[in-house]
């Protein structure tokens, strides 16, 4: 799968973000291994930690996937309550949900 490990840096997870925020990400989970699962879930959660609320809107969520990326991120409107995904939200608010994580690539 990937070079990455529980304890890896947020910087690390830089190369594989879009993985992280799609529930076909890794190759639709065929890319992770069993035992890698686990490493997974901890820096889908750590990533969403670090990503915190955008906007005093976006409140990152982490979801298990089934039979697909075992988790991913997904995004919940707190003024709606809606549940979004990242590649179906409107221009303006990915934009804003992409500038936060290139902040938190960059070490902000």
């Amino acid at each position: 799968m990937f070079d990455l490990r529980k304890d890896s840096d947020i910087k690390d997870l830089r190369f594989c973000v879009f993985d992280f925020l799609h529930k076909y990400g890794f190759n639709d989970g065929d890319g992770i291994l069993e035992e890698e699962v686990e490493i997974v879930e901890h820096l889908c959660h750590k990533l969403a930690n670090a990503i915190g609320i955008v906007d005093n809107r976006w409140e990152p969520i982490v979801f298990a996937s089934g039979p697909h990326n075992p988790y991913h991120i997904k995004f919940k409107d707190l003024q709606t309550g809606e549940i979004e995904d990242y590649y179906s939200m409107g221009e303006r608010e990915s934009r804003k949900l992409w500038k936060r994580i290139e902040e938190i690539m960059e070490g902000g």
